[in-house]
């Protein structure tokens, strides 16, 4: 006898790995992968100092911002670090739009609707201000940050907090910042989700949240305690005007980007 809905869902199954496998080669097509650029010199360079180089470097002698993940990067022999962040671009990359599609899906989409959105997302790199952006045509922390709280956002709206909360963990273990972001919003969808039992969907969502990714917020708190050399005003020259000024200087801020976030708020 034939199985016409095991054989639907095995179609239907097959249609998002087609998605999932056109999105991630149309981001490539679109704007190809690049190593050893900038913004990836920000971790790279603590990456190479937390393996023995630039020893005697300010801007890298401060805490490594992205903690976890510069510390495990440098645990990559040099030889093998470039393809080694290549493979991860490519399997983050594959993560988020199968993150996307599945919450496409669950939401009611077809596939080709599916596959129509993410252009334009491929296209725009779902970009905010300054060098922010969901996608990157190179590896970076944020980028694979956002891929769990992209997952986190499809468990939060599905009831599993729990499994909800461990992704927001794995953010915050991978981008402090970001991960704070990720528990900040979806802990108000999940009191959104929940209603009659809020408390208790809280609770199982931020406990796992803190049990993986405590360890990164016990680091970022840690770190602002540490004392540095210069005064405040010159480590601000330092490193909001002359290396960070595309995250932490609103006037050099084009006005394509207020107008994607406006367009992404709206949306």
């Amino acid at each position: 006898m034939s199985d016409p809905e095991g054989t639907g869902r095995s179609t239907s199954a097959l249609a998002r790995f087609a998605t999932v496998l056109a999105l991630t080669l149309i981001t490539f097509l679109l704007h190809g992968y690049q190593y050893g650029t900038w913004p990836q010199l920000f971790p790279l360079e603590h990456i190479l100092h937390l393996g023995g180089a630039l020893s005697g470097d300010w801007y890298t002698s401060h805490a490594a911002p992205h903690w976890v993940f510069d510390h495990a990067a440098a645990l990559i022999p040099d030889a093998a670090r470039a393809p080694a962040f290549l493979a991860l671009w490519v399997a983050g990359t594959a993560l988020f739009w199968a993150g996307f599609t599945a919450l496409a899906t669950d939401l009611g989409l077809a596939e080709p609707a599916i596959l129509a959105a993410g252009v334009i997302g491929a296209r725009t790199m779902f970009s905010g201000f300054g060098d922010t952006s969901l996608l990157a045509p190179y590896l970076y922390p944020s980028n694979l940050a956002c891929v769990a709280w992209l997952w986190a956002l499809r468990e939060t709206l599905r009831g599993r907090e729990r499994v909800a909360g461990a992704l927001v963990g794995v953010s915050l273990l991978v981008h402090p910042q970001i991960g704070l972001l990720a528990l900040a919003t979806l802990g108000c969808v999940t009191l959104r989700v929940a209603r009659g039992r809020a408390l208790r969907a809280a609770a199982g969502f931020a406990t796992p949240a803190l049990v993986v990714g405590g360890f990164a917020l016990a680091r970022l708190v840690a770190d602002l305690r540490l004392r540095e050399a210069i005064s405040q005003a010159e480590r601000f020259a330092l490193l909001a005007q002359v290396r960070l000024p595309h995250h932490l200087v609103y006037r050099v801020f084009h006005a394509w980007d207020y107008a994607a976030v406006a367009a992404w708020t709206l949306v």
